[in-house]
């Protein structure tokens, strides 16, 4: 994650008076004995310790929409798909999500049979891509998996993969 953005993400979250979110905040901002700050990777697995109920992850994922960090809201909406509580929240805040989190929402198994029922909050862009040819469709879901996947296994910011053995 780009100093910029993360500080900016940090700033946002800080803003809470929820105490989870606030040490979230200084979990992302801090750094390890060789100065790395978390990647996305090890930010996800903080995430499920600090949440560990679906109120309280529910209400992060509030947060995450108020926000609008278009990478935290999909690794938390691959995190939590298969939590059909969490994914009706989700539901509610999708018009409110970034085109591309859209697209990836309306993308995977657990939604697919719920998309009809938000088409009308889907924009012309996501409307447009989910009447797409399939393949098409699917190789684009792919691509940002992929980057997701990359993004939670690597410190971008830095350049250094993480270290499962190490807690930052």
């Amino acid at each position: 994650m780009l100093e910029k953005i993360r500080k900016a993400y940090v700033d946002e979250l800080d803003k809470s008076s929820m105490p989870e979110i606030k040490k979230l905040a200084n979990y992302i901002g801090s750094k390890d004995k060789q100065g790395r700050k978390p990647c996305w990777g090890k930010i996800v697995s903080k995430v499920n310790k600090l949440f560990s109920n679906d109120e309280l992850k529910i209400i992060l994922w509030k947060e995450l929409v108020r926000i609008s960090e278009e990478n935290a809201l999909m690794l938390f909406i691959l995190e939590h798909k298969e939590n059909e509580n969490i994914l009706n929240e989700m539901l509610i805040d999708f018009d409110f999500l970034p085109t591309v989190v859209q697209k990836l929402f309306i993308s995977i198994d657990e939604t697919e049979n719920k998309v009809d029922e938000y088409m009308s909050k889907l924009s012309k862009e996501v409307q447009i891509y989910y009447n797409q040819d399939q393949q098409q469709k699917e190789a684009e879901v792919n691509a940002l998996k992929q980057k997701l996947e990359m993004i939670k296994g690597v410190d971008l910011c830095l350049g250094h993969p993480t270290n499962s053995d190490h807690e930052h």
